[in-house]
């Protein structure tokens, strides 16, 4: 077992559910304040990390 490469990839899996978890409530947050446009680019991102996360 490899430890660096385990540290390495908990890291990067860490780093995308964090963006995409940041994305999705700034997505909300936009949505509130009827920024409809930027709330629906930010969602779209949000899912982009995510499903990346899941990859």
């Amino acid at each position: 077992m490899n430890f660096w490469k385990e540290t390495e990839w908990s890291e990067m899996l860490f780093s995308y559910l964090t963006a995409g978890w940041y994305d999705w409530t700034v997505s909300e947050d936009l949505y509130k304040n009827n920024t409809h446009c930027w709330s629906v680019t930010a969602g779209y991102y949000s899912h982009y990390i995510l499903t990346g996360a899941l990859m």
